[in-house]
């Protein structure tokens, strides 16, 4: 997969009004959640490597790079991860 694109997982409109239509006839309470913690803790299965942030400068290792042992929020690999 190319992970230069952002992937995103959208629900088509057909689908959302089909559910919104079935909870106005039974009468069901409609909830919206916003989840802002989906992504902590997520793993992923490539080697992912980054550069040190800025102000968090280690002498002698200017220009090493750090190996992710988890996902960080803005990878484009964790969305499409999730979702599997």
């Amino acid at each position: 997969m190319d992970f230069q694109e952002t992937f995103a997982l959208v629900a088509k409109w057909n689908i959302i009004h089909s559910l919104v239509s079935l909870a106005i006839e039974h009468g069901w309470e409609i909830l919206h959640m916003d989840v802002k913690f989906v992504f902590l803790n997520g793993k992923i299965r490539e080697d992912v490597y980054v550069k040190e942030p800025c102000g968090f400068i280690v002498p002698s290792f200017e220009c090493k790079v750090c190996k992710l042992k988890k996902a960080l929020y803005g990878l484009h690999q964790l969305p499409c991860a999730w979702h599997e």
